[in-house]
């Protein structure tokens, strides 16, 4: 019979049960919305922000949609939309991308109210927290997607980028 002294030992005290996810799609929100970070933009873009060429590859906030959702819910690329969520709201321009699967949509973290208006990731994000740990539940959440109000143009430099193949580039989130 052997000792459990000095191995590594499993507390089933400590260990979490499978929690159901708080925040689901219903009728109202039918769309999970994740968010994360993109392979040439980092964080709040205060260094990847200055070099000519990422901002090139990536030069505006987006949110990438299956084209099947987008059709669903009647919108179309590179239009104006506004991201709501029980928590709030967020806006910005749809990429649609046949990378991502249906139902859900990809929103990169590194564009904030400095770039426009409500176009933080975190004005739509859930407030929730794991029990727990009390981490902050912020890569994801139900959402609607509607036509802004104002259907405001993209910028000049999302023309580039959104007319491109699809690239893989999201490093975190669901799909890529």
């Amino acid at each position: 019979d052997r000792s459990l002294a000095g191995y590594s030992q499993f507390r089933p005290l400590l260990a979490r049960q499978h929690v159901e996810l708080e925040d689901r799609p219903t009728a109202d929100f039918p769309i999970l919305l994740t968010t994360g970070r993109l392979l040439n933009q980092w964080h709040t873009r205060t260094k990847t922000g200055n070099v000519a060429l990422l901002n090139k590859l990536d030069p505006a906030p987006f949110l990438q949609m299956h084209h099947e959702d987008a059709a669903r819910l009647g919108l179309h690329d590179r239009q104006h939309v506004a991201i709501t969520s029980r928590f709030g709201c967020t806006m910005t321009f749809i990429k649609l991308d046949q990378g991502i699967s249906p139902g859900v949509c990809f929103l990169p973290i590194p564009w904030h109210a400095l770039w426009a208006p409500r176009a933080s990731p975190n004005e739509a994000a859930s407030n929730l927290r794991d029990p727990l740990s009390k981490q902050p539940a912020l890569k994801i959440v139900a959402v609607s997607v509607t036509a802004a109000a104002d259907q405001t143009p993209p910028p000049a430099s999302m023309a580039v980028d959104l007319e491109a193949p699809p690239r893989s580039g999201v490093t975190d989130g669901l799909a890529v």
